[in-house]
């Protein structure tokens, strides 16, 4: 989810490279999710006032994040698709075995790292457990369906939930990608033909995969239900948005007088309208319409009912979409840049992934050597100590383990390195 690609102080793409404003919206998108964690250990969000209601939508981070997946993971993909002018058969996708390679680098090491400590400090007694290290190590747990912790995962390590769904996508996308490769290249040499087709199968899974979502919540039992929240299908959707908005990206690149390249214009000049219309959405998900009132005691939560657990659903993909889309369509808009592609928001995303691993264990850690009682309301003693220690290690993780991780890529070459 944090963990698409590096950043680098590389310029502004109009290509469709590198965008630096998208390393700031994943800044913007961990601190909604670090702000719920805290809101939820200090049991502020267990109250019904707007402000924390909104602070108890924070989960839309996990949307935005999986979002810029799909945008930028797929765009390989779609270029070879939509390229090669006349080629009926396109240009040559990625190598399947460098990229999940690259995926394994980006993602395992930092996360062992944050594992080791994880269970040896917050559940040495499963320490000895072979069966909680294959599932953690390997990001399985979300496919157990009898695990021994309460909620997502261990102590410290729920919000790795999320990563696990990730990682799922990183090894479907490859399957995904080849069969809207096929079809698309049906349309022979006709480019918008092209567009065209994988935008409609992308519209096909998005529909096949909520369908799913709307039968489980509901006909499915709570704990059947609770189990298939946490898989791929149930956030599909997601990764669905980011790979379409890449599509668009890329066709209006290529057709730049086309429809599409109307499309992308308009929607990159409405930066301002398109952060507003998310604002409004999530105040909307955060009233009973899309969330359930908060619980009298914070362990005991109230589920939403069908209705605002699928209006919730809708509305966080609105909100991913209205977030991403103007940004990675108008990487050079003047707003994008000073919000979201300043050096402190651009280093904050940097480090983003960093904060994402480590920020739970950093609350855990906070109650653990102060002795405080959870659920004490103390948000606002909480939250900056999450930020400082969460930003230094992060920082650490991202310059002794994640960087030096990624000079391995050269270890595994795609067909045409190895031909040569």
């Amino acid at each position: 989810m944090l963990v698409t690609q590096l950043s680098k102080p590389a310029a502004r793409s109009a290509d469709g490279g590198h965008q630096d404003a998208l390393d700031g919206l994943r800044a913007i998108a961990i601190l909604l999710v670090i702000f719920l964690h805290v809101g939820d250990e200090t049991a502020q969000t267990s109250s019904n006032a707007l402000p924390w209601r909104i602070i108890e939508s924070g989960g839309v981070g996990v949307s935005v994040f999986f979002a810029l997946s799909g945008l930028l993971l797929y765009r390989p993909w779609a270029r070879a698709v939509l390229g090669g002018g006349g080629n009926r058969g396109g240009l040559p996708g990625p190598d399947t075995r460098v990229y999940l390679w690259r995926r394994v680098l980006r993602i395992v090491p930092a996360y062992w790292v944050m594992l080791i400590v994880g269970l040896f400090v917050f559940n040495p007694g499963h320490v000895g457990s072979v069966r909680t290290w294959f599932e953690m190590l390997t990001l399985t747990q979300n496919y157990d369906p009898a695990p021994w912790w309460k909620g997502v995962g261990p102590d410290g390590l729920g919000p790795m939930w999320s990563l696990s769904a990730e990682a799922s996508f990183y090894l479907v996308l490859p399957l995904i990608a080849a069969g809207l490769r096929r079809f698309a290249l049906r349309a022979g040499e006709d480019l918008d033909g092209r567009a065209k087709r994988l935008l409609y199968g992308l519209g096909t899974i998005a529909l096949v995969t909520f369908a799913c979502t709307v039968a489980m919540r509901l006909w499915a039992d709570y704990d059947t239900m609770f189990y298939y929240e946490h898989l791929l299908p149930r956030w599909m959707i997601d990764f669905l948005a980011g790979m379409a908005l890449t599509v668009l990206a890329e066709w209006a690149r290529r057709r730049p007088r086309g429809p599409a390249a109307r499309w992308v214009t308009t929607v990159g000049g409405m930066l301002g309208s398109c952060w507003l219309a998310a604002f409004c959405a999530l105040v909307v998900v955060s009233t009973p319409v899309g969330l359930s009132p908060a619980a009298v005691l914070p362990d005991l939560p109230v589920p939403q009912n069908a209705a605002q657990y699928l209006v919730s659903a809708i509305l966080y993909l609105v909100i991913a979409v209205a977030l991403v889309a103007p940004v990675a369509l108008s990487p050079s808009h003047p707003l994008t840049l000073a919000v979201l592609g300043n050096r402190v928001v651009r280093w904050l995303g940097l480090i983003s992934y960093g904060l994402f691993l480590w920020h739970q264990l950093v609350i855990f850690g906070w109650y653990k050597v102060t002795g405080r009682p959870i659920w004490n309301h103390d948000f606002w003693l909480v939250l900056p100590v999450v930020l400082v220690v969460g930003i230094a290690i992060s920082t650490v993780s991202f310059y002794v383990i994640e960087k030096p991780a990624l000079r391995l890529r050269g270890l595994v070459k795609g067909a045409s390195a190895r031909r040569a």
